[in-house]
């Protein structure tokens, strides 16, 4: 797992499209429109840069321990930080798995609760979300983003070569 490398930083003040839970039918599959959370937004309490699938249990620790530090849920695990760290590594995984290159994930305190933000190489691939099939192997992450998080969504980068998926979690 890489070092400190990232996103666009947070900005105050910027514009935004709303963030409501607006999505467009296109065909059996549900893609969100664009919309930029990070308005707003405390600095980064966590970077991290993800290069592999092996790099996902170093992501799910090093997210546990920004929890823990942060001192949410009292002094040991709680189920935020399960949460937290099972949202983070399902965005990374649909980074690698459906974006180009290394992924970077960042960790925002966000008021009462957490905004991760995993940016990969893929501006123009939004992220699809598959209604439930039971038994099915496989894209059932953005479903269990949807059920963790307050919220989610995307946005492209303003360099255009990057596009942001982010999920927002309460304490």
């Amino acid at each position: 797992m890489g070092g400190a490398a990232g996103p666009d930083p947070p900005r105050a003040g910027r514009e935004r499209t709303s963030c409501r839970r607006t999505e467009r039918e296109t065909g059996r599959q549900r893609r969100p429109r664009p919309c930029d959370p990070r308005p707003g937004a405390a600095g980064a309490v966590g970077r991290w840069q993800i290069r592999s699938a092996d790099d996902l249990p170093l992501l799910r620790q090093a997210t546990l321990a920004v929890a823990l530090r942060a001192g949410v849920g009292g002094s040991g695990l709680d189920p935020v930080h399960s949460r937290l760290a099972l949202v983070a590594t399902e965005l990374a995984t649909n980074a690698l798995k459906y974006g180009t290159g290394p992924c970077v994930v960042s960790i925002f305190r966000a008021g009462s609760g957490w905004l991760l933000d995993v940016g990969d190489g893929s501006p123009d691939s939004p992220p699809v979300r598959y209604p439930p099939e039971p038994g099915r192997p496989g894209r059932n992450g953005l479903l269990i983003i949807e059920q963790l998080s307050t919220r989610w969504g995307w946005y492209p980068a303003q360099d255009g070569a990057r596009k942001h998926v982010w999920a927002e979690l309460a304490d």
